[in-house]
C-alpha cells in the first residue's frame, strides 16, 4: 500500500506530510477535515466495493455475512502477498548466509546470541496472562446470554 501511495502521489504531485504507520515512515497527504494530524491513504480502485448496510434487523445478519466475506477475501489476498514476501525474504537471508564462510559464521553468531529462554508464564513479568485471568473472572461473575445466530433476533 505504501508503494502504491508513493507512486500515485508522485504522479499526481499531491502535497504530503510525514507520517509513521506501523513503524514505517512515509509521506502521505494530510486529511484537512480532521483536527488531529491524520493521513489519507489511497486505495486502488479494484479493491473498493460498496459495503452492505443494514436498514433494519432483518438485514443485519445478511449485512454482517457480506462484510465478513469481503473481509475474508481481502485478508486472504493480503496473506498471499505476505507469504510471498516472507518466502522472498527467507531466500535472500539464505543466499546472504551462504555467500561466504564469513557470512555463515556471522549468521551462526547471531543465532547463538538469541536468548533461548521462553516466556516466564509462572511470574508473567510483562503482565500478559493477567488479562486472561481478569477475562475468566468477569466471564464467570457476569454471565451473559449471547446471540449465536440470526434466528435469535
Amino acid at each position: 500500500m505504501i508503494k502504491f501511495n508513493e507512486k500515485v502521489i508522485k504522479a499526481l504531485n499531491i502535497p504530503t506530510e510525514q507520517f509513521v504507520i506501523k513503524g514505517i515512515t512515509t509521506e502521505l497527504p494530510r486529511n484537512p477535515k480532521e483536527l488531529k494530524k491524520t493521513p489519507i491513504i489511497l486505495v486502488p480502485k479494484d479493491v473498493l466495493r460498496e459495503l452492505p448496510v443494514a436498514n433494519d434487523w432483518d438485514q443485519v445478519c445478511q449485512s454482517a455475512a457480506e462484510n465478513a466475506e469481503l473481509r475474508d477475501k481481502v485478508n486472504c489476498l493480503i496473506g498471499e502477498i505476505w507469504k510471498a514476501k516472507v518466502r522472498k525474504d527467507k531466500e535472500k537471508l539464505r543466499e546472504s548466509a551462504l555467500a561466504s564462510a564469513e557470512a555463515f559464521s556471522t549468521f551462526l553468531n547471531v543465532i547463538h546470541g538469541i536468548d533461548p529462554d521462553t516466556y516466564d508464564f509462572e511470574n508473567d513479568p510483562e503482565g500478559i496472562l493477567v488479562w486472561r485471568k481478569i477475562h475468566e473472572t468477569v466471564a464467570k461473575t457476569y454471565l451473559v446470554a449471547l446471540i449465536t445466530s440470526c434466528t435469535d433476533f
